[in-house]
């Protein structure tokens, strides 16, 4: 990967190995990277990563994808240590900036071309003003491509019990508000499991309680609109355990003359 090979490889060590987690981490990464290599995103332009993490997509992006001189990409996440470590990587055209995806669009934020957002939103506290930053983010013609994890059905139960398996103290205090058997039973039964995301966090450390079937409602309803998004990709990624997005942000409609 680019940047300085000294650097921390927090987040790209969740790639490595041979463990569950690895292994649907390179399945997902494979399906961006073949993704946006199909969508027709032009030969140069701005690219923004929001929940940039420590930088490791973006070199992944930078080396294997957009790679042409005429790309310029920024990086966006809440974390400072992260942030240092992603300057740390040096890649080149590249900067780095401090941002808060519960706090909704900033005013001043410049648009971009290609606006990506991987394995994040199941973080934030409010993914619905999360999903409003992104998009204020993305120029008009531009693309928004993101990731989220699949937490409901079979994947859903799979991973909530791997997760019990492997790891200690998997759920923190997640369940101090809820039982454990009733969020068991909403995915035996297909039952909505936002409500088990109640009272509200500023962050979310666990997937649970994280229903893409809400975002998807959540994007119908609030970007169904002439200068909204409009859903180009939806498919199952990193072995049905996700699903990946495109959606291009539409031309606002041309006013009538007077």
């Amino acid at each position: 990967m680019a940047g300085s090979p000294s650097a921390p490889r927090t987040h790209a060590r969740t790639y490595e190995g041979i463990g569950p987690a690895a292994i649907v981490h390179r399945k997902r990464l494979a399906a961006i990277e073949q993704l946006l290599g199909r969508i027709e995103v032009g030969s140069s332009g701005e690219v923004a990563d929001f929940g940039c993490s420590d930088g490791f997509i973006l070199s992944v992006l930078q080396e294997r994808i957009l790679s042409g001189p005429g790309w310029s990409f920024h990086g966006f996440d809440h974390s400072e240590r992260l942030l240092e470590v992603a300057r740390g990587r040096n890649l080149p055209r590249t900067t780095f900036g401090r941002l808060n995806l519960n706090e909704g669009p900033v005013d001043e934020l410049r648009q971009f071309d290609v606006v990506t957002c991987f394995e994040t939103l199941e973080h934030v506290g409010d993914y619905r003003n999360a999903l409003r930053c992104l998009v204020a983010s993305c120029r008009p013609g531009g693309w928004l491509v993101m990731s989220v994890p699949n937490e409901i059905g079979v994947p859903g139960l799979v991973k909530y019990a791997g997760r019990r398996i492997l790891r200690r103290r998997a759920y923190g205090d997640f369940f101090a508000s809820h039982r454990e058997s009733s969020y068991v039973t909403a995915l035996l039964a297909g039952r909505p499991i936002e409500p088990f995301r109640q009272p509200p966090r500023n962050s979310w450390g666990p997937h649970l309680g994280f229903d893409w079937r809400r975002l998807v409602a959540f994007v119908d309803d609030e970007f169904a609109t002439p200068d909204g998004l409009r859903l180009e990709h939806r498919s199952t990624a990193a072995l049905g355990f996700g699903y990946l997005f495109a959606f291009r942000r539409l031309p606002a409609a041309p006013q009538p003359s007077m």
